[in-house]
């Protein structure tokens, strides 16, 4: 608080508390006159602004406020205005950091909606993790184009395996690497593998599985089947007794042709239980014409319970069956199952485990 005393200017409590006087001079009082006021904001205490404050030269360095009558050094204007800019830096920071983050949102929003509009499923269902990633990990824009062209391949790639698996009509879920080895089977694990690596269908060569009922011919075609899906290969499942009436149903209405054009063109065409009833000569003429049409270009898998020396038993004519088995045989690999049935295998684990459980809950 700033005194004036005769021809001195006392100032109590200014900064650290001491007391400092300051000569008057005439021209200092004259310059107090009120026509020589002017406008300057003033902080209060609470960073409040308070404009309109009216400030008056009095004193050489001096400024006096006529709403408190309280004399101003010019330091303290100057830490006033010094304080006053930091803090307008600070808003205009602020408003500037949520302009951007307005911004910054808007543009992933709409990057979102055209990569739905794209049908970019994959890329858009990681979009919001890969970016996160990128912030945390450092990552460059190559790493993470990479990564989320990666995640829109694997997306696109399980979703056309699922398209395939679908489309094949499997009767059941299999997989090579869920085939019990357990049950007492003359199929090892080296056999198991040879048939991953689906050479059989790279080199297309046919595939028979024979054996008596119950050992596993028809889950094992349908493991190679869905394997052949993972892989990207196309697969048609269907058994003899279907074929013969869909051959019989397409004739009937005019589907015929496309129904053959569309057994010849799978890679991997997967007939069940050939031998469990004699073929109709026409049937027999249709699977010579796919055999013939397949032969050395796409891979067949056959499941029979009769052994190749007894199909003379449901083909009866037997040119037609000395040209279906030279097609059929030649090059192929055969695997000839032997064993009890695997369904009375399971029966029996079944009914240990279940003793097991009830001697186990008794005690």
């Amino acid at each position: 608080m700033f005194t004036l005393t005769n021809s001195f200017l006392t100032q109590s409590c200014f900064g650290d508390g001491r007391s400092t006087r300051y000569p008057v001079k005439d021209q200092d009082k004259r310059a107090s006159s009120p026509l020589t006021g002017y406008l300057v904001p003033l902080f209060k205490p609470g960073n409040m602004i308070e404009s309109n404050r009216i400030f008056f030269p009095c004193l050489k360095h001096h400024y006096i406020s006529l709403d408190s009558f309280r004399i101003i050094h010019r330091r303290e204007l100057f830490f006033i205005i010094k304080h006053l800019i930091k803090k307008f830096l600070l808003i205009i920071k602020s408003l500037l950091s949520t302009l951007s983050r307005g911004i910054g949102e808007f543009v992933l929003e709409q990057t979102k909606f055209i990569l739905n509009q794209l049908k970019c499923h994959g890329i858009l269902s990681t979009l919001d993790l890969r970016l996160s990633e990128a912030t945390t990990n450092g990552w460059g824009h190559i790493e993470l184009l990479s990564a989320i062209i990666s995640d829109e391949k694997l997306y696109r790639d399980n979703h056309r395996a699922i398209r395939r698996v679908k489309a094949a009509k499997f009767r059941c879920e299999a997989s090579l690497e869920r085939f019990d080895l357990t049950a007492k089977r003359n199929i090892t694990k080296s056999q198991i593998q040879d048939l991953m690596h689906l050479k059989f269908v790279t080199q297309p060569n046919n595939l028979l599985l024979l054996g008596p009922t119950g050992v596993g011919k028809t889950y094992l075609a349908s493991a190679i089947g869905h394997h052949s899906c993972r892989q990207g290969y196309t697969c048609f499942f269907i058994g003899m007794n279907m074929l013969i009436e869909k051959f019989t149903i397409s004739r009937a209405d005019g589907s015929y042709l496309r129904f053959r054009d569309r057994l010849i063109k799978q890679d991997v065409l997967i007939i069940d239980d050939l031998g469990l009833k004699p073929l109709p000569l026409e049937t027999v003429q249709d699977l010579y014409d796919i055999l013939e049409e397949r032969y050395q270009k796409k891979c067949t898998i056959i499941t029979s319970q009769l052994p190749l020396a007894n199909w003379k038993e449901v083909i009866t004519d037997s040119v037609a069956l000395e040209a279906i088995l030279d097609r059929l045989i030649h090059g192929s690999i055969k695997l000839e199952i032997s064993g009890g049935s695997y369904r009375k295998f399971m029966n029996r684990n079944n009914k240990k485990n279940n003793k097991v459980d009830k001697s186990i809950e008794s005690h």
